[in-house]
């Protein structure tokens, strides 16, 4: 099973754990099952406008997968959840990946859409395909090279879940429910999986709010991994006093779906987690539950109110708490990247060392260390 998650550039929300979750509890069936996630940061780059460096979007996209691939991977770690966090690049630099690419557009012409979804300038594919590497077919790059970027998403993205069937054997593919639109290309490959939009903690009956589960924005109120546990109980007890009489679930007319009430969301969570992680029951306004189907008869029954301590204290004990633990101590990208960009800088500094000695013995036509080995530290 594969699942495709891009950058957040605000920070990591916790409606992330769905899809893990949902994978735990799958490979609990079936042992020899893989769970295959891709971080798909640097699909960023076919929404770079026109006059903006590609260069320097590849890389902060790339920073912001790495980042992504090693959360995953956190994640993945407590929750037992075998496979392995690909990133984008290990489809594009395989020439199979963009010959399923020109298939996909011969079979079905209508995957590029007529229009550029997004006013503006954009650049062409033929200024972006060097980004892709040189995997890319001559074939492909000249029939997308007039192309504005943007209207390419949806058959790369269909191109990486055929090619993860073909060269990795994968035969389904897990994901929100926003993301039927994509998957209606991909049908053919293999089984499709959709679990619940997640809400935003302000949503009640009279206003729904679907989020996108891994990608975050400022203005969004949800639950966090980098929140502490008085965060989290602060969000869910205002989110009580916005939905004490409302039902489990609500129907959200933008996805055409069910979606959760944000206190039941949360609880299913931290209910699942302790479930698939430790086993045993959780408890909820002093009721004991064992899995999520018991989180919904029991907001059906008696409602919601007086949830939010035990959610907050479930979600922390058993998805936030240990998972950011996880990211702090063996997970911890920040400080990875940091101790590499300084063993790189020492390391230029010995190699300019080095070149001083050479240029002191051989003259100004020497070939310098430094010029053979170069690296942007910025």
């Amino acid at each position: 099973m594969t699942y495709g998650a891009a950058n957040s550039h605000y920070q990591e929300p916790v409606d992330q754990v769905a899809a893990f979750l949902i994978a735990k509890d799958m490979q609990n069936c079936h042992q020899d099952a893989s769970f295959l996630p891709y971080a798909a940061g640097r699909f960023g780059i076919l929404n770079v406008r026109n006059g903006r460096s590609l260069e320097e979007a590849s890389r902060k996209l790339q920073i912001g997968a790495l980042r992504k691939q090693w959360f995953h991977s956190a994640m993945m770690e407590y929750l037992h959840v075998k496979g392995t966090v690909f990133l984008t690049d290990t489809f594009w630099n395989d020439p199979r990946h963009w010959e399923i690419a020109e298939r996909l557009l011969d079979e079905e012409p209508s995957i590029i859409p007529e229009k550029n979804p997004f006013a503006g300038s954009w650049y062409k594919f033929r200024s972006i395909a060097p980004i892709f590497g040189r995997a890319i077919t001559p074939a492909i790059s000249t029939k997308l090279a007039d192309i504005d970027a943007p209207r390419l998403y949806m058959l790369i993205e269909a191109a990486h879940v055929r090619y993860l069937a073909e060269a990795y054997g994968v035969d389904s593919k897990l994901g929100p429910v926003s993301e039927t639109q994509f998957d209606e290309f991909m049908a053919g490959s293999f089984d499709i999986a959709h679990f619940r939009q997640p809400v935003d903690l302000d949503t009640h009956a009279s206003h729904i709010r679907t989020l996108i589960p891994y990608i975050a924005k400022a203005t969004e109120n949800r639950v966090y991994f980098a929140d502490d546990e008085r965060t989290i109980r602060r969000k869910l007890a205002a989110t009580e006093t916005t939905c004490p009489g409302d039902p489990p679930s609500y129907y959200d007319e933008k996805t055409g779906s069910e979606v959760l009430n944000p206190l039941v969301q949360y609880a299913i969570y931290g209910v699942e987690a302790k479930r698939l992680v430790a086993g045993g029951s959780s408890k909820i306004a002093g009721t004991r539950v064992s899995c999520g189907l018991d989180v919904l008869e029991l907001a059906k029954e008696k409602g919601v109110e007086g949830w939010a301590p035990d959610v907050s204290s479930n979600l922390w004990n058993h998805v936030v708490g240990p998972i950011s633990e996880l990211i702090q101590t063996k997970w911890n990208f920040e400080m990875a990247y940091a101790n590499s960009k300084q063993r790189s800088v020492e390391l230029r500094k010995k190699l300019e060392d080095a070149d001083a000695k050479i240029l002191e013995k051989a003259g100004p036509g020497a070939i310098k260390l430094s010029t053979i080995w170069k690296i942007d530290f910025e």
